[in-house]
Order: C-alpha cells, then sequence, then structure tokens
C-alpha cells in the first residue's frame, strides 16, 4: 500500500537526526547532508532527474516533452526544530515524491514540468531566520545575511561552504521557470483533529513579526542595595511580559509570544543589569500586526520610564499575511470532492515556504491532520488513512493540473 511505504519511508528518515529525544536535525550539518542523500535516492527512484543547489536543497526535476510546458513546484523543508518530530516538513517532500512516481507509472507523460524541492532550511533554528533556502529558490534572499553568525560560531556563508555550496552563486539558484506552488503540511493544530477531519485547504498564511527587547539597568549586589533604590533589568522585563500577555488576550485574531528571555550578569546573587526577549507576534492582518505592536512599544516605554531604565527594541524578521490563489484552491476543492472528501477550508497560524514563495508566484497548500493537533514535539503523529487520502487528493490534482 503506497501510504505504507510514505508511513515507513518518513520513519526512516526520522532516524537522521542527532542523538536525543524526537529529531534535531540541523540545517547546513552532516544530518542534513544524510537527509540529502536519502531524499535524492529516493527522488531518483521515482523517476525524477535530481540535483542539490548552492543552499542545501534537493531538487527532483520531472521535464515534460511539450515545449511550452508550465512548470508546477511541490516542496517542503526537511529541516526541524529541536527535538521536534519525524512530520513537520518531511511528510510534504515525501509523500509527493512517491505519489508522483506512482503517477508516472500510471500516466506515462505529462504536459507540464514538475520540480519537488526539498528545502534546506525552513525551520530557522540555527541562524534565528527562517525561509533561508525557500528565499534562495525565490530570488527573495538577502545577501547580507550571509555573515549571520548562528550556532556552532559559523556564519551562513561559512556554513554553506563547509557543506559543499558556493555562496558567490545563490543568485544562479533562484528558479526562474515557476508557474505554481504547492505545499503539503501538517496542520500544527488541532482544527482538522477536532472536527475529525482528515485534510483542509489553506486560504491564507497568518504574517509575523520577530523582535528581540532589550532591557538596560544597573547591576548591584542582591543583599545590599534596597528594593526602592535598585534599576533592576528583570523586574522591568518581567513586567512588561506579563503586561503585554494581558494586552494580547484582549484582541481577536491576533497571537503573541515570548519564547526566550535572558538575564545578564546571570548571576543569582546580582541584579540583572540586562534583560533580553524575544517577541513572536501573528495575525491574518497586517493592520493589527502593526497597531499592537505600537502597542506594545508604548508600554515598554511605560515601564522602563517608571522603572528608570532604558531599551531599544529590534525588528529580527517579518513576513506579510499570505493569501492562497483562488485558483488552486478551487482545483484543490475539486480534487477533494473527487475522492468525496469535505473541502475543508482552512487558514494556517504557522508559517511556510509558501509564504515565501508567494512573494514570486502563485501558491496553494494542504493541511495534513496531526493527533490532537501536536506539532514541534516527539509525540507528532499522522494516520495511515490521512496519508491516503492525501495521496488521492494529490493524484487527482495532478489530473486536472492545467487543464
Amino acid at each position: 500500500m503506497l501510504e505504507e511505504k510514505i508511513y515507513n519511508t518518513l520513519d526512516k528518515l526520522g532516524e537522521t537526526t542527532i542523538e536525543g529525544e524526537g529529531v534535531t536535525r540541523i540545517s547546513f550539518t552532516k544530518e542534513h547532508k544524510m537527509a540529502n542523500k536519502f531524499i535524492g535516492d529516493l527522488m531518483k527512484e521515482n523517476g525524477l532527474e535530481v540535483r542539490e543547489d548552492n543552499a542545501g536543497n534537493m531538487i527532483g526535476e520531472y521535464f515534460s516533452k511539450n515545449k511550452n510546458a508550465k512548470t508546477l513546484v511541490i516542496g517542503s523543508h526537511e529541516d526541524s526544530v529541536k527535538n521536534g518530530g519525524k512530520y513537520d516538513g518531511p511528510l510534504g517532500i515525501i509523500l509527493p515524491i512517491i505519489s508522483f512516481g506512482e503517477y508516472l507509472k500510471e500516466e506515462k507523460e505529462l504536459p507540464y514540468n514538475v520540480k519537488i524541492i526539498s528545502f534546506g532550511d525552513e525551520e530557522g533554528i540555527r541562524f534565528a531566520m527562517p525561509f533561508i533556502s525557500s528565499s534562495i529558490i525565490a530570488g527573495t534572499f538577502d545577501y547580507e545575511n550571509l555573515n549571520r553568525v548562528g550556532i556552532y560560531n559559523k556564519t551562513l556563508g561559512e556554513a554553506l561552504k563547509d557543506f559543499g555550496g558556493d555562496p558567490t552563486r545563490l543568485n544562479e539558484d533562484k528558479i526562474d521557470d515557476i508557474s505554481d506552488f504547492l505545499e503539503i503540511h501538517i496542520e500544527q493544530g488541532p482544527i482538522l483533529f477536532n472536527e475529525n477531519t482528515s485534510l483542509g485547504i489553506v486560504n491564507a498564511i497568518q504574517g509575523f513579526k520577530r523582535y528581540e527587547v532589550n532591557i538596560f539597568g544597573e547591576a548591584g549586589h542582591s543583599g545590599t542595595i534596597p528594593m526602592d533604590m535598585r534599576y533592576d533589568a528583570g523586574v522591568g522585563a518581567s513586567e512588561i511580559v506579563y503586561k503585554l500577555n494581558k494586552i494580547i488576550r484582549k484582541k481577536e485574531k491576533i497571537v503573541a509570544t515570548v519564547g526566550k528571555m535572558k538575564f545578564l550578569p546571570g548571576s543569582e546573587n546580582v541584579i540583572p543589569s540586562k534583560a533580553t526577549f524575544s517577541i513572536d507576534i501573528r495575525s491574518l492582518s497586517e493592520e493589527l500586526l502593526v497597531s499592537s505592536m505600537e502597542e506594545i512599544e508604548k508600554l515598554i516605554q511605560d515601564v522602563c520610564k517608571k522603572l528608570e531604565l532604558t531599551y531599544n527594541l529590534k525588528i529580527k524578521t517579518e513576513n506579510k499575511p499570505t493569501l492562497c490563489n483562488e485558483n488552486i484552491i478551487s482545483k484543490l476543492k475539486d480534487s477533494f470532492i473527487e475522492n468525496e472528501l469535505h473541502p475543508r477550508i482552512i487558514s494556517s497560524g504557522a508559517g511556510h515556504d509558501a509564504q515565501e514563495m508567494s512573494k514570486v508566484t502563485n501558491i496553494g497548500m494542504i493541511f495534513v491532520r496531526c493527533e490532537k493537533g501536536i506539532s514541534h514535539n516527539p509525540k507528532e503523529s499522522v494516520s495511515l488513512k490521512d496519508i491516503n487520502d492525501c495521496v488521492k487528493v494529490l493524484k487527482s490534482f495532478f489530473c486536472k493540473y492545467f487543464k
């Protein structure tokens, strides 16, 4: 059965990880290289011509005999968060490869080109910047980011060289002949699971903005300085985070998260002179994102003024809310109905490579239900039935594409 083959292949790919719980596969490492070899071999087995670009993307290509053929690109990412699951990203690589191979056995020829891409870095774990690989394919990559230093104390440029790529030739890796982009991904949320629905059609992806906030005070001995004479950056940061949460909870259709916080100098008996924390804010409305961040910055100003602290706020990365293409949505709906599946329309709270690809082409997405909505977690799980439903929909979509 095709769904069992896909499931078992995902299981096998999941073994390529740093030792520890779940899957930890960081970009431009030996584990990334091993995953690329595994995926490249699978692409060849399924009738695709294979190449690896300078950004660590594995690309499997089918070329139509039609000289004026358009090109459908399908892809997702092979990298993971720390201690993640087997399906976030790889499902959208392995399922299309195996499904397309099976489709070729049945149809022999297609009137359009197909490229299936395994993006090397989407999560942004190594360099605190998502969508590195898809931005290179799209031609939207900012070359100043080659100087970013990530974990393992290497710049992005150095990491690409070590991996075997040539950072000076990244511009050659832009793919110009993209007619449409389709991504398959687990939902990473509980809506489909709670509704007992195997698949969903994405109509929009939330925009996000990520910030770093630095609060500055004055270090001092924890036992000798009275409470009313302190300039405690830790207290300021903590009050801001607490009140930030209250501000966002009063709003609808927006979420915000403080996922990282650090106090310096970081000693139990020293008043913090500096506190650094992150803000991740997401919504389908760009105006709501902007107005909420203005409100949050006013909060930071007020707290710092009250406690006689100073601060700086800098944006690290952002992506605007993204709409999926109506024509692709329509073809997906027909593919669902053809397979007696309800075409559930759903929005995405997480960011995806499709968001970056939307800057240069039309995009569409299929969500696959995940058990209890759990993702970014070793407990991440999908069912054979849902994989089978997605295979059927994708094969129908291949038939309908460009008709």
